[in-house]
């Protein structure tokens, strides 16, 4: 099986002009980063030239993954932002220890009001930024942030597939500016435009929380050549809680066992304190 690679920014053209095309022959290759389905072809053809398609699985040329193991590759850069609105203290486990119960947060969303401050921390969010994505634990809280961000939208698993996809087609021709989303985006959305995701919300999960980082970590391009920096924003003690992606490590037991580590913290295989 081929070894998890995890990867992040956008060096791999330069990267590939060093790697001279008698070095290696591809002839079909690609990376997949730690936790999500993010993989990654070469085309088959010469190194120099190759165009990247999201496929694949498996990396079939040993040399290739010692050229990829050198790079740092395909992730934008991500400037993080860190607001404890949230008491994950306040906040109640479910049965199985995975992640707060809604009563929970219902109840605590609003001792705090946390709708208001949803909305004022997207609007100053929205003053520097094209568009943002937010993620909201439930539904009327979504629906709420929705009535006080002027032009915004919101999807959530009772949408109908022909709203749904008007929604999103608007948002990314930067017609909807704020789009507020309850658990249907967190995989399956490919939009590399996209500058900001705001976390309203906290989670047990490290999956989730590391799917929702990745709505924003798609590598853009603008009309006059310069880079996206995508801005990834944390209203519920996330960051603290799992660290930043680009520092996580896949370790391996002497029994041989893999597990998630992040700032000499285990995250997998392991019970989490909330």
């Amino acid at each position: 099986m081929a070894k998890t690679i995890t990867i992040n920014s956008d060096k791999f053209t330069a990267a590939l002009e060093k790697i001279s095309e008698k070095e290696v022959e591809i002839k079909g290759a690609s990376i997949n980063d730690a936790l999500c389905a993010y993989s990654y072809e070469l085309l088959k053809g010469p190194t120099k030239g190759d165009t990247l398609n999201r496929k694949g699985a498996h990396i079939v040329h040993d040399d290739l993954q010692i050229k990829f193991d050198q790079l740092d590759v395909f992730f934008a850069h991500l400037e993080y932002y860190n607001f404890d609105v949230i008491d994950r203290s306040k906040l109640e486990l479910n049965s199985s220890g995975t992640d707060f119960t809604q009563t929970s947060l219902r109840r605590y969303y609003k001792s705090i009001d946390m709708p208001s401050r949803i909305v004022k921390t997207a609007t100053t969010i929205l003053s520097k930024r094209k568009n943002i994505l937010i993620f909201c634990s439930l539904i009327e809280e979504a629906k709420a942030v929705q009535k006080r961000i002027p032009g915004s939208a919101i999807l959530t698993g009772e949408t109908k597939k022909e709203e749904r996809e008007r929604i999103l087609s608007q948002f990314k021709k930067g017609v909807i500016k704020c789009l507020i989303n309850v658990g249907v985006l967190t995989t399956g959305f490919d939009y590399p435009a996209l500058e900001a995701v705001l976390m309203a919300r906290s989670t047990m999960s490290l999956s989730l929380y590391y799917q929702i980082v990745g709505r924003v970590m798609r590598i853009f391009t603008y009309p006059d050549g310069t880079k996206k920096i995508g801005w990834f924003i944390d209203m519920g003690g996330n960051i603290n809680f799992f660290g930043k992606i680009e520092t996580m490590q896949i370790k391996q037991t002497e029994e041989g066992l893999f597990s998630i580590w992040n700032n000499g913290r285990q995250l997998t295989n392991v019970p989490f304190i909330k």
